[in-house]
């Protein structure tokens, strides 16, 4: 029976813990030193900014977000990914947040300012999948993961996610609403909600 890696869930402070105690557990009882860890670790960083530099043409937004893409994708095999894999997952999680949120943005017209759902929801699901096969033996990883768990914890993951999702902002609209008024949205939320102006130009005193 294989160990489930979860996907992006994965406890940052369970990995900070560990990482501080100087070892990582992996499958069947191995461990890595701290300087692996953090290898992996640092090797996605560089895979999701380099990428992320390419495809996103020297955009600001895209190179300071390409790390983090790296980063998401790295949560579920953190502890069984070669240095040289956890360079490739996270140069490919990079490359999947600049080409779907530009076309989240542009061609799909869905507004994502903020590109959660490629940054977050793509990355972390290729990082959940990539676990089952960069964590195999077979490309250098630790071995004791099986991609069709992965594959199926992943697909679960996603399940349970949108199931939620419509739960808790079906039951939001129904009884407070989610969207604001054409008012509202003229005047921003910042000062709709927050009674508070984001922008220094409307601010006098500035």
């Amino acid at each position: 029976m294989h160990r489930l890696r979860p996907v992006h869930f994965y406890s940052a402070r369970v990995r900070w813990r560990r990482a501080r105690r100087g070892i990582v557990a992996g499958a069947g009882g191995q461990h890595f030193c701290r300087a692996c860890f953090f290898a992996g670790q640092f090797e996605q960083g560089v895979g999701g900014t380099l990428t992320a530099l390419w495809l996103g043409k020297n955009d600001p937004g895209f190179v300071h977000n390409g790390p983090l893409a790296g980063l998401v994708a790295v949560c579920a095999g953190s502890d069984v990914f070669h240095p040289i894999g956890a360079l490739i997952v996270g140069g490919v999680a990079g490359a999947l947040f600049v080409v779907m949120f530009t076309l989240t943005q542009n061609r799909w017209k869905i507004d994502d300012v903020l590109g959660v759902w490629s940054l977050h929801g793509l990355c972390g699901t290729w990082g959940g999948i990539a676990a089952g096969l960069f964590g195999a033996k077979a490309l250098g990883g630790v071995g004791g993961v099986s991609f069709m768990a992965q594959l199926i914890g992943t697909l679960m993951g996603i399940g349970i996610a949108l199931a939620g999702g419509f739960i808790v902002y079906g039951l939001m609209k129904k009884l407070v609403g989610i969207r604001l008024d054409q008012e509202e949205e003229f005047n921003g939320a910042d000062l709709s909600i927050h009674k508070i102006s984001a922008t220094p130009e409307r601010e006098s005193g500035w």
